[in-house]
């Protein structure tokens, strides 16, 4: 994802030049682990989204062949808490953040059954505040 815009001044209209230089993966951390978002230059963070729980099968969340019938429970499987402003808290507006993945990050977050491990998915861009943007 990228574009270009110029900063011109034409009479009381002020148009501002941003330029967007990284795409927006998602990330999935899981408990335990840490989430290091990081940009490079002058860029900067910008949060895109941030959910904590057990949205899906995959990296963190495996699946379990002896619990096909709980899986298709909401609070054991699908069930996540948007934790974008804590997230974007620590990490927005940065050139780099670590946030450690687990429940004491994510105080009062209990989308899913208490004993349960939860995980971080996120998305960010990185954002450049120079004044002319280059062209990937």
């Amino acid at each position: 994802m990228q574009f270009k815009e110029d900063v011109t001044f034409t009479g009381s209209v002020v148009y501002i030049k941003y330029c967007l230089v990284a795409g927006n993966e998602i990330h999935e951390v899981c408990n335990g682990e840490v989430f290091r978002p990081r940009c490079h230059g002058d860029d900067v963070i910008v949060m895109l989204s941030a959910r904590y729980g057990r949205m899906r099968i995959g990296r963190c969340v495996k699946e379990e062949p002896a619990l096909v019938s709980i899986m298709r429970d909401p609070r054991y499987l699908g069930c996540s808490t948007d934790v974008l402003h804590t997230v974007s808290r620590q990490c927005s507006g940065k050139s780099e953040c670590t946030i450690r993945v687990n429940d004491q990050n994510f105080d009062n977050v209990e989308p899913c059954y208490d004993s349960l491990k939860m995980y971080l998915e996120a998305t960010y861009i990185c954002l450049s505040g120079i004044p002319q943007c280059p062209l990937y």
